[in-house]
């Protein structure tokens, strides 16, 4: 991928606090239909940045969604983690201005339209050639038209810009995905962590490039990072940096020793080698006859071990250089240690040009560099094993929320303006001191529960669906336990309720609004009811384990796959069993060991005014004033267990569906812990709910029919067709004129 030029103008962090930030997500136009079955495959991006200025500055740019797969049953696993080439085009992108990154985007596409992997193509099947090669032609008219539109960007056409790039990524990850070993009919449905990683990795991006920006004059070798002039603790004491781990604010300190150092640079090593799936090149040399002798799976190895040092090396440059990614001695001992049969030399010296491809069979041919076509195959230029060059500004915010400092929501809309994807980065507040406690229910379970009940809903009813969610949470049993939570938790919780509370009586006044407003009124929204959720007793408990002892990543991975691909997931082998492997991997996400920890063993009791911590108020009138008072641990004690086994359960109804339908988690979880549990009911959908008709002046509907109870039987941006029970007839009602039941 092409490299960054240090030279080129970036943007300074002094201009990013400094700007007012806004959004762009695409042409909007009014969307009445309920949520699709099929959802069409597309890559989804928000570019966030600056517009109102000449240079038209980007801040972050966030990609979600997924491209079509290269085959007919399964999206497949991919060599290199999805979530690296994600991060390798906003590298690109991220702190430059649009033609910056839009010229460095250009030359990506240049040079990936004649990946290597393309000597490949003669070993894959006809669907996925087919597909390959209509992604080809959809990049370049892609890639065209985007040199046409931004050739002179102005404040007339920057949103036609915009656009035009948003559609030139998704042709662009599409025609990656589609690469041989790109992705691949097999491998580990669970992943191996990519996701957590990421956001470590991310995370160490933004902070290497803090001390990078503090080094005067420009480094001569990025790699040597710790030699850059230390932060100090005035640099360090920003919320940017509040989710730092220890080895790293060393780092950034010049306090780590040569052996710690050592110790730390082969963590972020294993840490990238992460987003590196092993079994893929096996997997794919499966599909053809001709790959299973010993120097054909080589040549397979050499490419796909090229493309992800590749990826990452524009992805995480710091990282990249920072463990030595590119030495040959390093890279030969980890590859070892992965394929220890196949000649792991003769592989490294093929990634770094030094020998020829030879066996494999394709429709590609390498060039010289005068364009013409080589006899003999060898990686040249770009290619080869190279160092990177890194820009000190290329990190947006959704890097810092990756590492713990924040927690921010993204919704991405399709071309229909329906919700496409919602991306979450980061964790919300901790209600603890010192800790960030843990969770019973695995947070990642909240959070796909929000994400597939508002995907590919429009946008008036996902505001209307999760204004539903957020009543019911403010309705949970856990609320009872809020007098035995310490009081720091005591005032997160209350100060979260009254804003839910606040956010659902601003349902009615957001939901005729423009499309740009109601998307970043359901971003907020969305976060405001995850911070809920986090802060609710027994949600977090302060000490505790983690779901799936640290697997809760893989966990999750698998899961979200079966969702999608159901039983093609599995071996042959695995389907007799498959019950069992669901169940166990739902079972990953739930840790009862917090529940020893439930109630808090609490010295004394500070005399706190909780009302002077939080906005909105609190007295005997709130509806947790009784909760709160309530003392008593025995009540606790009894309902804990039961209380929250029902949430997990009812959560994963939301987050799962198709993987609780086809596990055995109730009965399981029932003989494991010796309780009763129920299947939990059907998660609440706004469509279908009852609801009762209140007075509301501005609306006349509402007065005529005050009292009513009725059913919702559709939703558009104008209004909420409810039939009224008594009269059995079909009113248009204002979200204001309506109470759940």
């Amino acid at each position: 991928m092409l490299q960054h030029n240090k030279n080129i103008s970036v943007i300074q962090p002094s201009s990013r606090a400094a700007a007012n930030r806004s959004s762009f997500t695409g042409i909007s136009q009014p969307a009445v239909v309920q949520k699709t079955a099929v959802i069409q495959r597309q890559a989804l991006t928000k570019i966030v940045g600056e517009w109102n200025t000449d240079n038209y500055d980007i801040y972050d740019v966030i990609i979600g969604g997924r491209t079509l797969s290269p085959f007919s049953n399964t999206m497949g696993a991919h060599s290199t983690a999805w979530v690296a080439h994600i991060d390798a085009i906003r590298r690109h992108l991220v702190g430059t201005t649009m033609s910056v990154g839009i010229d460095w985007f250009l030359g990506t596409i240049n040079e990936d339209l004649d990946s290597p992997l393309r000597k490949l193509d003669g070993y894959i099947g006809k669907e996925q050639w087919a597909k390959l090669d209509f992604a080809t032609y959809q990049l370049k008219v892609s890639r065209d038209n985007l040199v046409s539109v931004s050739a002179k960007i102005t404040a007339q056409n920057y949103h036609n810009v915009l656009q035009v790039l948003r559609i030139a990524i998704n042709a662009y990850l599409t025609y990656i995905n589609l690469l041989p070993t790109s992705t691949v009919a097999g491998g580990d449905p669970s992943g191996h962590g990519e996701g957590v990683a990421r956001g470590e990795i991310n995370y160490f991006e933004f902070a290497a490039s803090q001390k990078f920006q503090k080094e005067e004059g420009t480094p001569s070798n990025t790699g040597l990072l710790e030699t850059y002039t230390p932060l100090d603790e005035k640099d360090l004491n920003t919320t940017d940096f509040t989710g730092m781990d220890t080895e790293l604010r060393k780092l950034l300190k010049g306090d780590l020793k040569e052996g710690e150092l050592a110790l730390y640079k082969k963590h972020i090593r294993a840490t990238l080698w992460t987003m590196f799936a092993e079994e893929t090149p096996e997997v794919f040399a499966q599909g053809h006859e001709n790959t299973q002798r010993k120097e054909v799976k080589e040549e397979i190895w050499a490419l796909t071990l090229q493309n992800f040092l590749r990826t990452i090396r524009v992805a995480y440059p710091f990282a990249y250089d920072f463990c030595k990614m590119n030495d040959t001695a390093l890279l030969t001992t980890d590859v070892t240690l992965k394929i220890p049969t196949l000649n792991v030399a003769h592989i490294v010296k093929l990634v770094n040009g030094e020998e020829t491809f030879i066996n494999i069979a394709g429709s590609y041919n390498f060039k010289d560099e005068d364009d013409r076509d080589k006899v003999k195959s060898k990686l040249s230029g770009s290619h080869q094993l190279n160092e990177s060059e890194v820009r000190g500004s290329a990190y947006g915010d959704s890097d810092i929320a990756g590492g713990g400092s924040g927690f921010q929501v993204t919704v991405l809309l399709n071309d229909l303006d329906n919700i496409g994807d919602i991306i979450t980065t980061g964790r919300t507040k901790s209600p603890f001191s010192g800790t960030m406690g843990a969770h019973t229910t695995a947070w990642a379970v909240h959070q796909d529960a929000v994400i597939n009940t508002l995907t590919g809903l429009p946008l008036s009813s996902a505001i209307l669906q999760l204004s539903l969610m957020t009543q019911e949470a403010m309705k949970s049993p856990q609320l009872e336990f809020a007098g035995v939570i310490d009081e720091k938790h005591q005032i997160f919780l209350v100060a979260a309720f009254n804003e839910a509370r606040k956010f659902v009586g601003k349902v009615g006044e957001n939901f005729k609004q423009n499309v740009g407003v109601k998307t970043a009124f359901l971003e907020n929204f969305i976060a405001t009811y995850l911070n809920l959720l986090n802060v609710t007793p027994l949600a977090t408990i302060a000490k505790g384990g983690v779901p799936g002892g640290r697997r809760e990543g893989q966990h999750r991975q698998f899961l979200k796959r079966y969702e999608t691909d159901g039983d093609a997931v599995f071996s042959t082998d695995e389907l007799g069993n498959k019950t069992k492997i669901i169940t166990d991997h739902l079972l990953g996400m739930f840790d009862t060991s917090g529940l020893n920890y439930f109630p808090p063993s609490l010295v004394r009791r500070e005399a706190t005014n909780i009302s002077e911590y939080v906005t909105d108020g609190f007295d005997n009138t709130h509806a947790l004033w009784d909760f709160v008072q309530d003392k008593g641990t025995e009540k606790a004690n009894q309902k804990k267990k039961k209380y929250a086994l029902d949430q997990f359960l009812h959560t994963v109804a939301e987050a799962y569906p198709r993987s609780l339908r086809n596990s055995n988690l109730v009965a399981t979880l029932t003989e494991k812990h010796s309780i009763d549990l129920a299947p939990p009911k059907s998660p609440s959908n706004v469509m279908g709910h009852n609801v009762v008709v209140v007075g509301n002046k501005q609306d006349p509907n509402a007065q005529l029919n005050k009292g009513y109870i009725g059913e919702i039987r559709g939703i558009s941006p104008y209004g909420i067709n409810v039939l009224i029970h008594a009269t059995f007839k079909t009113v248009v009602l204002q979200p204001g004129s309506i109470k759940f039941i």
